[in-house]
């Protein structure tokens, strides 16, 4: 017997990731929340989260607010333990 599974014969759907101190981290979408990506790294609420555009346009990045990672997607942390 021959089924037709389309399900199967169809690409899975992009996946999205962001890079965290040199860490690989899952996204589950394109467009995120500032704290999705805190809970996702475990980034602790003493450090800040800054977009790393490798210039002096670093963007520090605030709770409230939602980021693309489409205008990048690698960022590193600063303040508390880990002050940089």
């Amino acid at each position: 017997m021959t089924t037709n599974n389309t399900s199967e014969s169809r690409p899975s759907s992009a996946k999205w990731f962001l890079t965290i101190d040199d860490r690989r981290i899952p996204a589950p979408r394109q467009i995120l929340n500032v704290t999705v990506i805190r809970a996702q790294a475990a980034i602790p609420t003493d450090q800040v989260i800054v977009r790393d555009h490798n210039s002096a346009d670093d963007e520090v990045l605030r709770d409230a607010g939602e980021i693309d990672l489409v205008g990048g997607n690698v960022f590193l942390r600063r303040g508390g333990p880990h002050r940089s």
